[in-house]
């Protein structure tokens, strides 16, 4: 069963590019034993298509009018724009799906099944009630295969319903989870709404209650039935709980893993994938980071924390990882690293508020105690911490050209009871303007 939410209401068999196997390096995951779930897809991304373009006016135009892909919620995107990795090998993750938290990385094979499109108990989806029929508008545009629409068979029925037609049924595609798809969405700009197709059953309402993808408008061709599966091998791995792995970045963030840049000194001055900034020439995580205001790199699992099954800290050893000063190369560069949860509810001094509403978005947090930052007085933050630990204080555990090895063991973190287990974030922190790679970062067990 394969469906579209308004923005997606094109149907299933009009999608385009074929998949091609992703060639991106993940961390070796835990396969056990998977399986299918019956789920839905829009698609997303408002390219220079011949497809797309035309129904742009009907969705109030502009380049957001479909949605644009780098412009992800898991941070996954370079800071000129790029996304490391082919665009037809790319999607957004509903955030009411029961194995949201710690989906952004993570990989599912997807494949398309005929018949009606169902929503709330499963339901056939009301056709003139609940779907844009953007085709409607402009007929017949071919998509950039030269497929026309093949029509919608459910609106011949008494009750007209939403159906699918797939190009081919045992054709599967593999993408990987770049975006957000929030139930409740916040535009800037505009009043919040609820987005019913991405709330799963935490809004009743004819397009919600079922698992929900966004695909890339690239990889929408052959969908529906989501299962989770490796990156790298397509072997079938747990889909509830939905796996999370302790690399954080090796070579690219890990599976499970967001990764946002704050206090950069211009747009352009990070990249999530920097290609040939490795320890092994391999690609590492870079940014040019101002000091003295809240900045640096978080690796965040988000949503992760509080549910059983999706706390990625709970048990660890500690934290392991490398690190390049590309300013003053072989030094230690003046961070802080923090390990915790922006989520939990819990206030103290600080200055994260400067970052304001952003920050929270991107489900990410900053809290600088008083005694490592002079003007922590300015504003107040939210989250659950363990200490401060100021990598100055460290010595290397290993160096190997310009990289050190830094080890943190969990005893040194000095958390308060709980905070560890329930933490869904590590940042790096710059006290003075730094440019710096990490490489190679990960939990020890």
């Amino acid at each position: 069963m394969a469906a579209l939410r308004t923005r997606a209401a094109l149907a299933l068999a009009l999608a385009t590019a074929a998949l091609l196997a992703a060639p991106a390096r993940c961390a070796p995951e835990q396969v056990v034993e998977g399986y299918w779930r019956r789920g839905r897809s829009s698609w997303y991304g408002n390219q220079e298509s011949s497809f797309v373009t035309p129904f742009v006016p009907y969705r109030g135009g502009g380049r957001d009018a479909f949605g644009v892909i780098p412009w992800g919620g898991c941070g996954l995107t370079n800071g000129d724009g790029t996304v490391p990795w082919p665009l037809d090998q790319v999607a957004s993750y509903a955030d009411g799906n029961p194995d949201y938290p710690g989906s952004c990385g993570r990989c599912y094979e997807i494949k398309c099944s005929p018949g009606d499109v169902l929503g709330w108990n499963d339901a056939p989806v009301d056709y003139t009630q609940n779907y844009f029929p953007f085709w409607e508008h402009v007929k017949s545009v071919p998509d950039d295969q030269g497929r026309g629409f093949p029509g919608n068979l459910g609106s011949q029925n008494a009750t007209p319903t939403v159906t699918v037609q797939c190009w081919d049924p045992n054709q599967s595609v593999v993408v990987k989870i770049i975006d957000i798809c929030p139930c409740y969405y916040e535009p800037k700009g505009q009043k919040p709404y609820y987005q019913y197709g991405c709330c799963y059953k935490k809004q009743q309402h004819p397009k919600a209650g079922q698992w929900n993808f966004d695909l890339s408008y690239f990889a929408f061709e052959k969908l529906a039935h989501p299962m989770a599966v490796d990156c790298n091998t397509k072997q079938p791995i747990r889909l509830e709980p939905g796996y999370i792995s302790d690399v954080l970045y090796d070579e690219m963030p890990g599976v499970g893993w967001a990764w946002f840049p704050s206090g950069h000194l211009d747009p352009n001055k990070f990249m999530v994938v920097a290609k040939g900034e490795g320890r092994n020439g391999g690609a590492a995580a870079c940014a040019d980071l101002k000091g003295g205001l809240p900045g640096g790199m978080t690796w965040a699992c988000r949503g992760c924390g509080m549910a059983e099954g999706y706390k990625p800290f709970e048990g660890i050893k500690g934290v392991e990882f490398w690190i390049k000063n590309k300013a003053s190369p072989g030094s230690t560069p003046d961070l802080v690293v923090q390990i915790g949860n922006p989520d939990t509810g819990e206030w103290r001094l600080g200055y994260w508020a400067v970052l304001g509403g952003r920050a929270r978005t991107h489900a990410f947090g900053r809290c600088f105690s008083g005694s490592a930052w002079p003007f922590a007085s300015l504003g107040v933050c939210a989250g659950k911490y363990c200490n401060d630990v100021f990598l100055s204080g460290l010595a290397p555990a290993a160096t190997e050209g310009d990289w050190q090895k830094f080890e943190i063991g969990a005893g040194s973190l000095s958390c308060a009871p709980g905070v560890l287990e329930g933490a869904s974030q590590i940042a790096f922190n710059p006290k003075s303007q730094v440019s710096i790679c990490i490489d190679d970062l990960r939990l020890l067990r």
